[in-house]
């Protein structure tokens, strides 16, 4: 691999600077197919594209692209996948095993990496790639992966770092993060054709390099570490997991119902997430009678409710105070009706004084009554509850609460104090689940490139 200068940004005269020599773009295509009767569900799918691209971090040049395609073993190639791919039947039937190409991959990375002593870390856009797909597909196929294929960056975090110091490049559809978003946000070319996992890595590349340009600061340095965090958790005594990517009419016995009949686990609460409009989130919080039976809740991570790919993280008590903001009260599993939703005053919320009515720190009159902001109680402006390891940005005066596992300010980029003990970032930390919009990648088109077909199953794509 030689470090042959491609399109990317010039690295000259930037501040930010990755914490790895080398970025390694992944983007996987799937077997998948639409309709209500499809050939191919998203529990069934199986890689059909493998290819990387590789990105110096000190050039910002593309050095290295590489692109395999892999012969499913139990699932066909629909009319509608080499629609959605243009992948062809030629194409997998020259392919080889899925088995073959991870070897392959990670021959690559010993020759050019690990052999040289060089750094290098994988890069996603979402979390469907590496910790559902691939995931899953190698414990049914009985592969061993590396411990690279746990530790990547996923650009849509990344992205929201930069908007910290550029919130005007802000998505013209402002929850968009498919790839024409982000290049659009950036100014940069979408390569070739979506859903081809080559191009979409390509298209990755190129708002890797812009963001490194950038002056925004703490970007590409703290990736996600899966296998850390299950570690840490089996090690632990928690009884929780984080779910993530519900869909958004999910209620609490639904999810109970789901871990029931798909891991004949009984949970012994389930709290629902709610955003700061007091909409559900797609995330919960789910508590189980022991940790054994926590721990074997991970294993329904990448498992299909209402369509949806689910995400189902370690966690804990501390991350369910310090993400759960807005909680649905737990409802216990003897409980027949859906337990109301029980909000937290957050900085800047006042409550009125004519009517009592909570409203949000934005709103300048009351929504219930009308009545000005200058007439809220005492109560209103309540200051955030520091939790362990939290800090408070002391950078040019910032001033900003950050949580614990945030290695830079999420303002203004700005460093933590000395005094403050900051964690690693992890995956199950992470806030907005979003109902499976913000991490895991379904098979819907919409995923990479906006409209696409709600009733289509499969995970066409990793991008």
């Amino acid at each position: 691999m030689g470090d042959r200068k491609r399109h990317g940004e010039r690295g000259k005269g930037r501040t930010n600077h990755s914490a790895f020599e080398y970025l390694v773009m992944v983007d996987f295509e799937a077997t998948c197919d639409n309709g209500h009767t499809p050939l191919v569900t998203k529990e069934q799918s199986e890689i059909i594209e493998f290819p990387w691209v590789v990105v110096n971090t000190h050039t910002l040049q593309v050095v290295h692209q590489e692109q395999m395609y892999c012969r499913p073993q139990h699932t066909p190639l629909t009319p509608f996948c080499t629609r959605l791919t243009g992948i062809t039947k030629e194409n997998v039937e020259g392919g080889v095993l899925l088995a073959e190409a991870v070897a392959r991959f990670d021959a690559f990375a010993r020759q050019h990496f690990e052999w040289q002593r060089k750094s290098f870390c994988l890069v996603t856009h979402g979390r469907w790639d590496l910790c559902i797909q691939l995931r899953r597909e190698a414990q049914e196929k009985g592969l061993t992966l590396a411990p690279h294929y746990s530790k990547f960056f996923d650009l849509k975090e990344e992205f929201e770092l930069y908007l910290c110091s550029h919130p005007e490049h802000l998505p013209q559809r402002s929850r968009g993060r498919t790839i024409p978003d982000l290049c659009a946000a950036l100014g940069v070319e979408v390569h070739g054709r979506l859903h081809s996992g080559l191009d979409d890595c390509l298209s990755m590349a190129s708002i890797v390099c812009r963001l490194l340009a950038s002056d925004a600061a703490g970007m590409f340095r703290t990736p996600v570490d899966e296998a850390a965090v299950r570690s840490m958790f089996v090690a632990s005594t928690s009884c929780i997991v984080h779910v993530r990517g519900l869909p958004y009419s999910s209620d609490a016995a639904q999810v109970e119902q789901w871990f029931g009949e798909k891991a004949r686990l009984s949970p012994a609460a389930v709290s629902i997430m709610y955003t700061a409009e007091g909409r559900p989130s797609g995330s919960a919080f789910v508590t189980f009678g022991s940790h054994q039976k926590a721990v074997k809740a991970l294993a329904m991570n990448g498992r299909v409710l209402g369509g949806r790919y689910i995400e189902v993280l370690p966690s804990n008590e501390q991350d369910m105070e310090t993400e759960g903001a807005f909680l649905a009260a737990p409802r216990a599993r003897s409980e027949g009706a859906r337990a109301p939703r029980v909000r937290k005053f957050l900085p800047g919320d006042w409550e009125c004084s004519s009517c009592a009515y909570h409203n949000f720190a934005r709103q300048n009159e009351c929504k219930k009554c009308g009545g000005g902001k200058q007439q809220a109680s005492a109560r209103s402006g309540a200051p955030g509850r520091l939790l362990p390891g939290d800090w408070l940005c002391e950078v040019g005066g910032c001033g900003f609460h950050n949580f614990a596992r945030q290695p830079f300010c999420r303002r203004c980029g700005g460093e933590p104090p000395a005094h403050a003990n900051t964690s690693a970032r992890t995956g199950s930390a992470a806030a907005g689940g979003g109902g499976g919009g913000g991490d895991a990648k379904q098979a819907n088109a919409h995923e990479k490139g906006g409209n696409g077909n709600t009733a289509s199953t499969g995970s066409a794509s990793g991008g």
